[in-house]
């Protein structure tokens, strides 16, 4: 139990690594800066750590079996990892319309930013 319990810890997470690059190329292509998607993908990634902590820590303690609960989440993430193509093209439009004649680094449209990352 315990050998396949880490080999799932390890594949989840090269399979997360696997899936922020994709995510980080994606925010490039709609923001149009890499250092501005890395930075985002970045604060986006400790920001659902946290919340996931807040969130789902207490209930995973009650739980009989946490590992379902790890598990769907899991599953979430997968889900949304398979949308991302989809959705990068609603994303560049969205993103596009918020920032067309504002300054790069104005609050809405540094807000807007990490609101499309999320």
């Amino acid at each position: 139990m315990q050998r396949r319990a880490l080999a799932i810890f390890v594949f989840s997470g090269a399979a997360g690594l696997i899936f922020e690059v994709a995510l980080q190329r994606s925010v490039a292509r709609a923001f149009g800066v890499s250092a501005f998607a890395t930075s985002t993908v970045l604060a986006a990634y400790m920001a659902g750590l946290a919340l996931g902590a807040v969130l789902f820590g207490p209930l995973a303690d009650r739980l009989a079996r946490p590992a379902r609960l790890y598990a769907a989440l899991e599953a979430g993430i997968g889900l949304c990892a398979l949308a991302l193509p989809f959705t990068t093209r609603s994303t560049i439009d969205w993103f596009s319309a918020l920032a067309r004649g504002a300054e790069h680094d104005a609050p809405a449209v540094v807000g807007g930013r990490l609101a499309l990352t999320l």
